[in-house]
């Protein structure tokens, strides 16, 4: 038998293509599928109201099912009226069969949900899903004032059915992940579910929406889930899930569902509830390693009050290491605890399954001597009719330094005392909530656009907040461990403003001193940390980001003082003050680790981890250690160049052009002019390089090859590494976009790299991160041989890196002087912005998906499809694209407003809340492009009046805690 292969990505005819060509009436939006593995016939759909995948579960329908056995291809077409065409030509529909088609096409038609006025995804549970990540929410504790928030912060996540799991400190799993292929699987499924039983039988479960349900309803909220069901037998239940504040004597980590069950049926009813969960006992690593340890390392335990009540579910651990942090689930309704409980997740289902449990009518409370990470807990009560009844789930975490054991009993007894009171539990809510509205009062927008206003002021916000303390350790499909990425300090860049306009700086000092602390002597960093950091010096961006993060903060705040604050030193017992730590960095980079043209090296990545073009490369420690033989052995002195033959980033040396000119600026800030000028004698110098070995006269280069490696550069005219036959070269976009946010090339530069950019990189799906290149050419395990083309890094639209783009050209268009060069600028700003909105993903979910309400990280730049992770830098870099196109600067007392709002737009106003002062900023201009044009002369083009009074573009100020009025005509 001779075998050849088809692969999904071979050139096939589409079942909808095959459709239109069988079918003459095939119109309009259309969706099909083939009936036979050979792709003879096919089952269409068309005349759809918009593009639903609705062919396969019509096709499956028992009406049809049997009927598409026929041998022949079955065309429905859904308007105007109703018809069933086959080969054969028209053919009736039977009423189950027409039942099947309206009923489909309705249900997926609502599948996207609706996002509300308070940025709320309200989601019909009974349509069906569209994406993994696309009915999900996010939520995070507040530790803010207690130690370690960076680390410590709880958070979790949470699907439209309530799934999901919760984490404490750093990684550790409270409501435990789940280790499968299922994408849409982030937790045990029996996560924070729960079983209604009467008389003896199961009326309910949370995540069934099928059985005994009239209707289900999700409203994802900023920072709180709530799940709303109508049950045929006459009950409306109410779930609400948040993250607890941090309260004085409390556990560090809790999580609580309150579940209110309303009795609507007209008779008194007795019920029972049954809540169950997964806590995370285990890590990644021991589940991996050896499951039968994980099996018997643990036995339940019980934690019981004076009258011999059991109040929690707590595993006890045997290995000592565990001492420090203790698990429990705890119930408690109208001041009472649980009635039963089982820790078997064998006992409890049974010969059931998840959704109908063999025995949960009544609960063994019978202890476990091992396997016993699930828990059950029961409380029974009556309801009469009209009334209702509220049982507050909470799970959580104690963790200490010490053996934790007293400081658990006290902290969970602390819980239930305070929490008996079911009054607290919505106390607590409200704290959540006024918290946030504090954090996102820093901007609120009216551009007119209700979709973009709610999203600016509403989600966007919260997204920046939530990575700003889990940088990319934990979303729906990130279920893993992964620690904080010292390049992740972008995430600060954005969150800065909204801690500030809430009287929290101080916070973001400590955290911006959490990334300082991680730089070694040298001046390179650990890549990730929590407490200890790992991998020193194997990225070589790493360090350059906390030059940027301390010049934002300062020119937020005017801190100078935090530039003479002392920090420990990454790798030893010293400590240096930070002005020392960023010299060292800037020292290492554009001194030490340096390349033949004088350029930082790219070591193993260079923010783009797929770029790794030296597969010898050694990491910091391993550097150190040869550049100080090589000193001794030379007789050199420390800031020689260390003797390599590495690739040298572009990326990496407009980074460094970025930090040479904000430290710059603070020497000048706090009156160092010797030291400044020495950084501007630097930056003059780098920028030289950059000139003469990395412009290829239309773009610049991506990195520059030393060596005999029959290539001397990536990216630009001639490199000889392009995949596609049309082009010069390959094209990177963040060379594009760094050397304008470092300020490096000319106008004519610029209009250059523009026209490459539109030629060669713009796509349907926004701006990929690199037209076709060959890498495999120079190099392993880079992004030509990770990827498929159009994914991830291999050309795939990098959101993070489009949001960075747009910042620049929202930069640029600011400053050049060729009006045209300036709208063209700003128009495919404001084109990119509208690809990575996430709400535009309900305008084609099926086949956009991502998650209406946060951005992810990648689109493929063939389909479109918005693909995760959730967590990324996008949201952080498009929260200052925004304040970007509203040209919001501050710097030290100063600030300047020089909006370039989107050319259709004629009216703009919005509220800023700069600590405690808020600026109600109103803009005015007529269609098309308009600007403030200060670029050249500093003479404006439009009226800027502040409080009545004519002002320059920079003014002083106010910080006087009132509200001011700024008027702008453009």
């Amino acid at each position: 038998m001779r075998l050849t292969e088809e692969k999904s990505r071979d050139t096939f005819v589409d079942a909808i293509e095959f459709a239109a060509a069988r079918f003459p009436e095939c119109a309009g939006f259309c969706d099909a599928e083939y009936l036979d593995g050979e792709r003879s016939r096919v089952f269409a759909v068309c005349a759809l109201p918009a593009r639903l995948p609705v062919a396969l579960p019509i096709m499956n329908d028992p009406s049809f099912a049997s009927a598409l056995d026929d041998g022949k291809s079955h065309l429905i077409i859904c308007s105007p009226g109703l018809r069933h065409v086959t080969d054969d030509g028209d053919a009736p529909l039977t009423p189950e069969q027409t039942a099947a088609v309206v009923s489909n096409t309705a249900l997926y038609s609502r599948a996207a949900g609706t996002i509300d006025s308070d940025g709320a995804h309200v989601i019909d549970l009974q349509s069906p899903e569209i994406a993994p990540h696309y009915r999900i929410n996010l939520l995070l504790g507040n530790r803010i004032g207690c130690e370690e928030p960076l680390i410590t912060t709880p958070k979790a996540t949470v699907n439209a059915l309530g799934g999901g799991s919760f984490r404490a400190h750093a990684d550790k799993q409270v409501l435990a992940s789940r280790g499968t292929m299922r994408m849409e699987e982030n937790g045990e499924p029996e996560n924070r579910q729960f079983y209604i039983v009467e008389d003896g039988r199961q009326i309910f479960y949370s995540a069934n929406v099928y059985e005994n349900v009239k209707s289900a309803v999700c409203r994802h909220l900023q920072n709180r889930t709530i799940i709303e069901y109508d049950t045929e037998c006459g009950l409306h239940i109410t779930r609400t899930i948040f993250i607890l504040p941090q309260y004085d004597d409390l556990p560090q980590a809790t999580e609580v569902q309150r579940v209110s069950v309303e009795n609507r049926s007209g008779r008194d009813r007795r019920l029972k509830i049954v809540a169950t969960g997964m806590i995370g006992v285990f890590s990644t690593n021991e589940l991996y390693g050896d499951v039968m340890y994980c099996m018997i390392f643990h036995e339940s335990g019980v934690l019981k009050n004076d009258d011999n009540k059991i109040m929690a579910i707590a595993p006890s651990y045997w290995p000592r290491y565990r001492r420090f942090e203790k698990e429990f689930a705890t119930l408690i309704s109208d001041g009472e605890g649980m009635d039963e409980y089982s820790v078997s997740y064998d006992e409890f289902f049974g010969t059931g399954d998840v959704a109908h449990p063999q025995n949960v009518a009544r609960l063994s409370s019978r202890p476990r001597r091992k396997k016993a990470p699930f828990f059950a807990m029961a409380k029974s009560f009556a309801l009469p009719a009209g009334e209702s009844r509220s049982v507050d789930i909470f799970v959580g975490c104690v963790t200490e330094n010490e053996d934790c054991h007293e400081a658990f009993y006290e902290k969970v007894g602390n819980l239930i005392d305070r929490f008996a009171d079911g009054r607290e539990t919505e106390k607590a809510l409200g704290d959540v909530i006024s918290f946030y509205e504090r954090f996102s009062s820093y901007l609120k927008v009216d551009t007119g656009d209700a979709r973009r206003d709610t999203y600016i002021n509403k989600n966007l916000p919260f997204q920046v907040l939530y990575q700003s303390f889990i940088s990319r350790a934990f979303a729906w499909t990130q279920k893993s461990f992964r620690q904080i990425g010292f390049r992740e300090i972008q995430d600060v860049y954005a969150s800065m403003y909204y801690f500030a306009a809430m009287g929290k700086s101080r916070l973001v000092r400590e955290m911006i001193a959490k990334w300082a602390e991680n730089v070694y002597e040298m001046g390179y960093a650990n890549h990730n940390f929590y407490k200890e950091g790992i991998q020193p010096g194997l990225c070589s961006d790493d360090q350059l980001w906390l030059v940027q993060a301390v010049y934002r903060y300062i020119a937020l705040t005017d801190d100078t003082a935090f530039l003479d604050e002392s920090f420990p030193v990454a790798g030893s017992d010293k400590t240096r003050v930070l002005l020392d730590t960023l010299r060292a960095v800037v020292i290492y980079s554009s001194k030490i680790s340096v390349g033949e043209h004088g350029l930082p090296l790219l070591d193993q990545a260079d923010w783009n981890d797929c770029l790794r073009l030296d597969p010898d490369c050694v990491d910091g420690p391993t550097k150190e250690k040869l550049y100080r033989e090589q000193l001794e052995r030379t007789g050199g002195k420390w800031g020689d160049r260390f003797e390599s033959r590495g690739a040298e980033s572009v990326m990496n040396a407009f980074l460094l052009a970025a930090a040479l000119r904000d430290l710059a600026k603070l020497c000048d800030m706090t009156e160092r002019r010797e030291l400044a000028a020495e950084y501007e004698k630097m930056l003059a110098e780098l920028r030289d390089k950059i000139e003469k070995h990395a412009w290829k006269g239309n773009f610049y280069a991506r990195a520059l090859l030393n060596g005999d490696r029959g290539y001397t550069y990536v990216g630009a005219a001639g490199d000889g590494l392009s995949l596609d036959p049309d082009a010069d070269g390959s094209y990177f976009l963040n060379c594009f976009s760094w050397a304008l946010l470092s300020e490096q090339p000319s106008e004519a530069q610029i209009a250059s790299m523009l026209d490459v950019v539109e030629k060669h990189l713009k796509t349907e799906a926004g701006f990929i991160l690199s037209s076709p290149c060959d890498l495999d050419k120079i190099s392993s395990h880079t992004a030509t041989e990770h990827y498929f083309p159009g994914d991830r890094e291999n050309g795939a639209v990098f959101k993070h890196a489009t949001m960075m783009a747009t910042a620049a050209m929202f930069g640029a268009a600011r400053n050049v002087g060729d009006e045209a060069l300036a709208a063209r600028l700003s128009a495919l700003g404001h084109w990119m912005l509208d690809r990575v909105y996430p709400f535009k993903a309900m305008d084609d979910p099926f086949v956009l998906c991502g998650n209406p309400r946060f951005c992810t990280q990648y689109n493929n730049s063939v389909t479109r499809e918005n693909v995760g992770p959730m967590l990324s830098g996008t949201a952080s870099w498009l929260s200052l694209t925004v304040s970007a196109f509203l040209g919001v600067e501050f710097s030290g007392d100063t600030m300047s407003v020089d909006p370039l709002l989107p050319e259709e737009t004629t009216h703009c106003r919005f509220e800023l809340n700069r600590a405690g002062t808020r600026f109600v900023v109103d803009i005015t201009k007529p269609k098309g492009f308009a600007r403030l044009d200060a670029a050249k002369d500093q003479k404006l083009s439009g009226k800027v009046t502040l409080d009545g009074e004519p002002t320059s573009l920079r003014f002083t100020a106010p910080t006087d805690g009132a509200v001011h009025t700024l008027k702008i005509e453009l």
